[in-house]
């Protein structure tokens, strides 16, 4: 009876110190935002909308509060700042709470009582909130992604031109550079000569960039954040991951320690394999492809490499190995998905040991 006494006093007590706690979720977007705040049972709620370069000093009346926003454009930002400011804000999964409606019925005042009341109840799909150098380096790699997919598209559309004249240039962007420039003085047409050199030397100045932006990348982090370029070298020393992979690789994990083991980290970047369970039936599908989508290609770009030339090395390490076997049983495409899994899980262990690829390639951890 003592026990019991003990237990229901102090749940009394935590209901009391929660009672008076408000909860607000916030429906974020570009140029307003929706919130609902409530109390913790619930019982009284308050929509309002505010202009999200207000958000901030609306907010200041309400410090010590529990905020919960979705994960968008510009929310890490506002989250951080919030941070900063002394709020209790958090990151929300948006996958996962998009999935909950209340009455089939979808609009901002409904997604902000969404978040409110999975906040009170502690039924909230968290969100990490990434460090102000994780975003910096994923941003400037994105940018370079953007040079890197204009200059693609460039390069096929000078291709179909060409084609069209019966010129066709082997693939590989070797060969590009190196016979387009011939290719398109031969066209006949000046009109459409002229617009292939533009093109050309549009392609060539794209790819300057991308260099410069990469070396500019690295100099940055050398320079200003040695714990992470140290990091940045030693998944360098992996096979099939270069230094763009591992910078960027390095800035979507952020902290090592939130990822319980590897198998975790692989199915934050959706390189496992979709399940449809039930009962005593088992089926395992493609993979889910969550996560980070030019984390999980390059990784994929990276492994078909190893699997290209794996055959040919003369001096085979552990992920050789295993890769030769996986393409014997599974075939070449499967097999390299399932390498890049494997690259990402050594990846992890390299990070979480701090220690180089020749130690942890022979950990079963990894």
């Amino acid at each position: 009876m003592k026990t019991d006494t003990k237990n229901n006093e102090k749940v009394q007590a935590l209901l009391q110190e929660k009672a008076g706690r408000i909860y607000i979720g916030v429906d974020f977007h570009k140029l307003t935002c929706t919130l609902c705040i409530t109390d913790f049972f619930g019982l009284e709620k308050d929509t309002v909308t505010v202009d999200t370069d207000k958000l901030v000093a609306f907010l200041e009346s309400y410090k010590g509060s529990e905020i919960a926003i979705e994960t968008t454009g510009g929310s890490n930002h506002m989250v951080s700042v919030l941070v900063a400011n002394g709020h209790n804000a958090t990151l929300v999964n948006t996958n996962k709470t998009k999935a909950i409606g209340l009455g089939g019925q979808k609009n901002d005042d409904k997604d902000a009582e969404v978040l409110s009341d999975l906040l009170r109840t502690e039924y909230l799909p968290k969100v990490h909130l990434k460090s102000l150098l994780s975003r910096e380096v994923k941003t400037i790699l994105v940018q370079r992604e953007m040079l890197v997919q204009t200059r693609v598209s460039l390069m096929c559309h000078v291709r179909g031109i060409l084609r069209e004249f019966g010129i066709t240039i082997e693939a590989g962007p070797k060969n590009f550079y190196k016979f387009a420039p011939k290719a398109v003085s031969d066209i006949s047409n000046e009109v459409i000569k002229k617009s292939l050199e533009e093109n050309v030397e549009e392609i060539q100045k794209l790819k300057s960039r991308e260099v410069a932006i990469e070396k500019s990348l690295r100099v940055f982090c050398e320079t200003n954040h040695p714990e992470f370029f140290k990091k940045v070298e030693r998944l360098e020393t992996v096979p099939g991951i270069g230094s763009t992979t591992a910078m960027l690789m390095v800035a979507v994990m952020d902290d090592v320690e939130r990822f319980d083991d590897a198998q975790k980290w692989g199915s934050y970047l959706g390189l496992t394999p979709r399940e449809f369970s039930s009962g005593e039936m088992k089926k395992m599908g493609s993979i889910t492809r969550s996560g980070c989508e030019m984390l999980r290609r390059y990784l994929i770009h990276g492994a078909r490499a190893v699997m290209k030339t794996v055959q040919f090395k003369k001096e085979k390490t552990m992920i050789d190995n295993w890769a030769l076997n996986k393409k014997k049983k599974i075939g070449m495409n499967k097999a390299t998905v399932a390498l890049a899994h494997k690259l990402a899980r050594v990846g992890f262990a390299i990070l979480r040991d701090d220690e180089d690829f020749k130690s942890v390639q022979f950990k079963k951890s990894a």
